[in-house]
């Protein structure tokens, strides 16, 4: 937990802390999540949870947003939006296809180089 503390204390005004691909059924990932988003609440910043489902109710009021739906399908939809935006070049951002070897899930890599 001293990682996840340091991380809550270098919060800085406006940081996001993004959640994804997490049922929040296992202790430690919600208590770090609970540390370092009160740390972004105070921060004035956002705590947005994504999954194919909805977060436990009773975890829910800790998010500023909550999207239902799969992970991949967002991020290759917020890849082609960043791509469009004007100042960021296409050279920026890759999708990589190539499967892990022994990766347990064998989902397609995310390469943001």
């Amino acid at each position: 937990m001293d990682a996840a503390s340091t991380d809550a204390q270098n919060v800085s005004e406006g940081s996001v802390l993004f959640v994804v691909g997490t049922s929040l059924k296992i202790p430690g990932i919600t208590d770090i999540i609970k540390l370092i988003g009160s740390a972004v609440d105070k921060a004035n910043g956002q705590v947005i949870y994504l999954d194919l489902r909805a977060p436990p109710t009773s975890l829910a009021k800790r998010f500023s947003l909550c999207i239902e739906g799969d992970c991949q399908v967002f991020a290759k939809a917020a890849i082609n939006i960043l791509k469009s935006t004007e100042g960021l070049g296409s050279d920026n951002l890759h999708y990589n296809s190539r499967q892990e070897e022994g990766r347990r899930d064998m989902r397609p890599l995310w390469d943001w180089m």
